[in-house]
């Protein structure tokens, strides 16, 4: 009976009820204050809920304060699979109703931003396929200015007779160790001014 199984609880802290004891044991642990007990008998409880009980197992557990399970079956009625016409309107409060329709909602939000996520990530899953196929892009470097004077002199000189071209551009582009090994042109001294002729004038 539900008295020899809260004794066996008190005495020897042994839990082994039977299913349709469960709900009896856990008013007997709420009114002695039990809360390990009630816990144990809630969690009983939610195993053996289905579509056809939910409905008084969440009448249940709203008069004995069993917020667990109160939970769980509010969670079990607002899952978008559970069947609608099998909530009891007329057995159940008000605001039980309310927090069934405000968890619907929020079911419906994390469904749809779930889904958003999944988009996303198929996308990105499309794109490194198709990044990984076509391989991967390298710029390519822009050539140095010589080697673009060297061609432009080679395409002046196989142009047609009479072609004028710029000269700075036919310029041969110096390489940095030639540079270095062209000696320096020494300054051009400044240009002394002549001295009149002497003895010039009447």
């Amino acid at each position: 009976s539900t008295v020899a199984e809260l004794l066996k609880w008190i005495y020897a802290e042994r839990f082994d009820p039977a299913p349709d004891t469960s709900q009896a044991l856990l008013v007997l642990a709420d009114e002695y204050r039990l809360p390990l007990l009630a816990q144990m008998c809630e969690t009983l409880i939610q195993e053996g809920v289905d579509e056809t009980n939910v409905c008084d197992v969440l009448q249940f557990a709203e008069t004995f304060r069993a917020n667990k399970l109160r939970r769980y079956c509010i969670d079990h009625m607002a899952a978008p699979t559970f069947p609608s016409h099998l909530i009891d309107a007329a057995q159940l409060k008000p605001e039980l109703l309310e927090q069934i329709q405000l968890r619907k909602g929020s079911w419906s939000e994390h469904s749809r931003s779930r889904r958003k996520v999944k988009e996303r990530e198929a996308r990105y899953q499309q794109y490194e396929e198709e990044r990984q196929t076509q391989g991967t892009y390298h710029r390519p470097t822009a050539p140095p200015l010589c080697v673009l004077r060297v061609d432009l002199c080679s395409q002046c000189s196989d142009g047609p007779r009479g072609t004028r071209h710029s000269s700075r551009w036919a310029r041969p582009c110096a390489s940095p160790s030639s540079a270095s090994t062209r000696p320096s042109r020494r300054p051009i001294p400044p240009r002394r001014r002549r001295a009149g002729r002497a003895g010039c004038g009447g």
